[in-house]
């Protein structure tokens, strides 16, 4: 258990391309036994983050504040019976300062939660070295999420696991996105499948802010680049040969997207736009159930939102 309403403050970690942002191990197995998996954490200087809970069971973390990671803030890798609960990231502005990423882990419960990232702000990956494990049994439930920089509510972009399932996003706010409000981005093998998104309100603005990398805390930010509006609902199969030694793809079907709501501020706001994309014939994006897409409270038709899909993507019911 941790719990208590201080800050830990990651600010003094300093983070170098010398330093490996997490352990994985593309070629075998993570070290179980302990002693040797902290001599692997030192040879290949793994950085700390804030929180690391490596193969654990029975984890409560609550009312705590987050503040200025030097890559991951939170990681469970390889745990089960996790409990995420009132905690609260700010000051995470190095590129890769997620919020909590899971690392193929079963029965995880996060809520009532502040993110504001840069990068994604809650995400679920599955990891080389720790990819013998599902990503199971996972609710994130009436989280407040502001993303500079990524995916607000992922699952991926590693996805090295035997499957993913029973997995939920219920009942969040995306005040601010920066690439894709809702994804899942699969890049290697599990097969996926019973995820829903449900009842998440996403927030565009006219004053979209650009996505501008700072490299100290000296730098200004830069608004001469050019903006974008998030991705609203996406998820993609891609062939890239990142995250993954084995080359693997799987597949991702029984995808459900209910009452999902587009708020605005402007009507010069672009339509929502769609993103489902296959990779092959045997690797297909399928049974998607999209239940309600919202703008401004009015209910959107199919031809009222813009689609990208290829012919690798099957049975899209949109109600």
């Amino acid at each position: 258990t941790i719990c208590g309403y201080g800050v830990l403050d990651g600010s003094t970690e300093i983070r170098t391309t010398d330093h490996g942002l997490l352990p994985l191990n593309y070629y075998g197995e993570i070290p179980k036994e302990r002693e040797a998996f902290f001599s692997y954490l030192s040879d290949h200087q793994v950085l700390d983050g804030i929180l690391r809970f490596y193969a654990c069971e029975h984890i409560w973390v609550e009312g705590v504040i987050l503040n200025d990671a030097a890559t991951f803030a939170i990681i469970p890798a390889g745990c089960q019976d996790v409990v995420i609960d009132n905690v609260k990231a700010i000051g995470m502005w190095r590129y890769n300062a997620d919020g909590v990423d899971l690392f193929n882990c079963q029965n995880v419960t996060i809520r009532n939660s502040f993110f504001r990232n840069f990068d994604d702000c809650i995400v679920l990956k599955g990891i080389c070295g720790w990819d013998d494990k599902s990503m199971e049994h996972i609710l994130v439930e009436n989280c407040v999420n502001w993303c500079d920089w990524g995916r607000n509510l992922e699952i991926g972009a590693e996805t090295n696991a035997p499957t993913y399932h029973d997995i939920t996003f219920r009942n969040c706010d995306c005040i601010h996105g920066s690439t894709i409000f809702c994804d899942i981005q699969h890049h290697n093998r599990a097969e996926i499948y019973d995820v829903t998104f449900e009842d998440i309100r996403c927030e565009y603005t006219k004053h979209q802010l650009p996505d501008t990398y700072q490299h100290d805390m000296s730098a200004s930010f830069d608004v001469t680049q050019p903006t974008r509006h998030p991705i609203l609902l996406a998820t993609p199969i891609f062939q890239m040969g990142l995250f993954s030694k084995d080359g693997l793809n799987g597949n991702a079907h029984h995808i459900t997207f209910r009452n999902i709501q587009m708020l605005t501020d402007s009507e010069d706001i672009p339509r929502p736009v769609l993103f489902f994309q296959g990779l092959d014939d045997t690797h297909k994006v399928s049974h998607i159930t999209i239940d309600g897409v919202y703008r401004d409270n009015k209910r959107l038709t199919q031809g009222e939102v813009t689609w990208q899909t290829n012919e690798f993507v099957e049975d899209i019911c949109f109600l």
